[in-house]
């Protein structure tokens, strides 16, 4: 469930599906929402020293909720490890509410306890200031994200809608070319059913 889904709910730390997110703020709320970004290659490097087997787990193929935007024919769910080691760098794929949603479908495999216990241990280091940092973006601001390597959340926030306070942000997923290698799983493939949803999004100037 995406973060407009959610309403003013905070949302927990995890990553998106793309090199980059972009995250530009036109209005603030009238009260919370903060952003908040959280180093994920030092969460794994933490749990290799301290727990092993946690980190181990995650290394596994897990699998993921589709949320209905499979295609056509195909499982309404798909696998991923969330740490996957590729030419001398980590790539992270974490997105905890969307490991747990596929636990709706009867043909997922089952979560484990283990793994259970590895993805509350990422969400809590996540949530830990030795390992994030917020962020009060203002009007006009833009925060740009490496999706492999920072995970990101959102504190919980108040509008005040008979005032016109509604907190209004876009997002931006984007491809770079500057990654020449990548693991399969974020190869993008023009000729997959996504293709078919791609658009050109833009701003008209504010004079």
């Amino acid at each position: 469930m995406r973060g407009y889904e959610l309403g003013t709910v905070g949302l927990d730390h995890h990553s998106d599906g793309s090199d980059l997110v972009g995250l530009l703020c036109l209005r603030t709320a009238r009260r919370g929402g903060r952003s908040c970004v959280a180093n994920a290659v030092a969460i794994h490097n933490h749990l290799v020293r301290e727990r092993p087997d946690l980190a181990a787990a995650l290394h596994q193929r897990l699998p993921v909720d589709a949320r209905g935007e499979e295609a056509e024919g195909s499982d309404p769910f798909y696998s991923i490890p969330c740490f996957i080691p590729r030419g001398g760098r980590l790539f992270v794929r974490f997105n905890p509410l969307y490991i747990e949603s596929s636990q709706r479908h009867p043909d997922a495999p089952r979560l484990t306890e283990t793994t259970r216990e590895a993805i509350a241990a990422v969400s809590a280091l996540a949530n830990d200031p030795d390992f994030n940092v917020y962020m009060d973006l203002s009007p006009g601001e833009i925060q740009f994200i490496n999706n492999y390597h920072v995970l990101h959340g959102r504190a919980q926030y108040t509008d005040d809608r008979a005032a016109g306070r509604v907190r209004h942000l876009k997002r931006l997923w984007l491809e770079t070319d500057v990654l020449d290698d990548r693991p399969a799983y974020f190869r993008n493939n023009i000729s997959g059913h996504w293709s078919e949803r791609r658009v050109a999004s833009r701003l008209d100037a504010v004079n």
